[in-house]
């Protein structure tokens, strides 16, 4: 955006629309009957030197979460600052923008492990511009939706299918 507003000057005015995040949109379609708990529990890819690991209280914040809740609803995947052409990315898995690993970030699957041995359902939704082999997720939650990167309305879709007012039907060329 800052290149087109360089090029473009005073000459006119740059708007664009900030997409609605997953979180936000689904406690605004759960409603008043529902209550909606969010913990970050980790980041999305851990950095090469390791600065960004989780905390134990970001751990201890998610398993309470997790606890108190009926079912969790497990946000991860990875994200277009991860993988792209040629990007200078310092992450765990990743070198300059491409994936030198096609699993699902280590950190992510040991949290979905620590939510699952909760005992609650855990329904991952799994962001991403690639394919991500998955496979302790595909074996052991008992639901995965595949919600790519969700643009714009991306939250409120993701809403639909989880609350059942929409039915997916996705079928691309692409296997998991």
């Amino acid at each position: 955006m800052n290149g087109i507003e360089k090029i473009a000057g005073a000459i006119s005015e740059v708007t664009y629309a900030h997409g609605e995040k997953i979180y936000g949109t689904f406690k605004a379609e759960a409603g008043a009957g529902i209550e909606v708990i969010y913990s970050q529990g980790c980041p999305l890819a851990l950095r090469k030197d390791g600065s960004d690991k989780a905390s134990p209280e970001m751990l201890a914040d998610a398993i309470a979460a997790a606890k108190s809740a009926d079912v969790v609803i497990y946000v991860g995947g990875i994200s277009p600052q991860l993988e792209g052409e040629e990007m200078k990315v310092n992450y765990d898995g990743f070198s300059g923008g491409d994936r030198t690993r096609i699993e699902l970030p280590a950190q992510q699957t040991e949290l979905l492990k620590v939510l699952a041995a909760t005992g609650k359902p855990v329904v991952f939704v799994n962001c991403s511009g690639s394919a991500i082999a998955m496979p302790w997720e595909a074996k052991n939650l008992p639901a995965i939706l595949q919600a790519w990167y969700p643009g714009e309305q991306g939250g409120r879709a993701v809403a639909e299918v989880l609350f059942g007012d929409a039915n997916p039907a996705g079928r691309l060329p692409v296997t998991f």
